[in-house]
């Protein structure tokens, strides 16, 4: 009878610790409408993305980051291959290990069509 108290006891506060940490990965409120033009992608790109591939930069030749040219920064050939390398293999950014907010969020803006503004 102890040892089923005891096992039972030892059930009961194991799901309470994993029912505690169920909680999201931050805190951080997710904007309801993101775009490149809100206050989180592109700060968040011109700190991960233009220490590389900005004009003379290592990586500038294999894609250019351009904040001033929206258009030609993200093109229908670049965006595919940014969605691949950020979200599905997060091998982008190399300097940075993102967030699960931040991943949510370049998520929100994929799902949104990549936005401009």
């Amino acid at each position: 009878m102890i040892k089923w108290l005891c096992f039972n006891g030892a059930i009961a506060l194991l799901a309470v610790a994993l029912l505690a940490s169920c909680k999201h990965d931050s805190d951080e409120v997710l904007p309801q409408k993101v775009a490149f033009g809100h206050t989180i992608m592109k700060p968040w790109f011109d700190t991960h993305c233009a220490t590389c591939h900005a004009t003379g930069r290592s990586n500038y030749l294999n894609w250019h980051y351009n904040p001033q040219d929206y258009a030609a920064t993200f093109d229908k050939y670049y965006l595919p291959k940014i969605y691949e390398r950020v979200y599905v293999k997060k091998d982008m950014p190399k300097d940075a290990v993102l967030s699960l907010a931040a991943l949510e969020t370049f998520k929100a803006w994929s799902d949104a069509g990549f936005p401009a503004k």
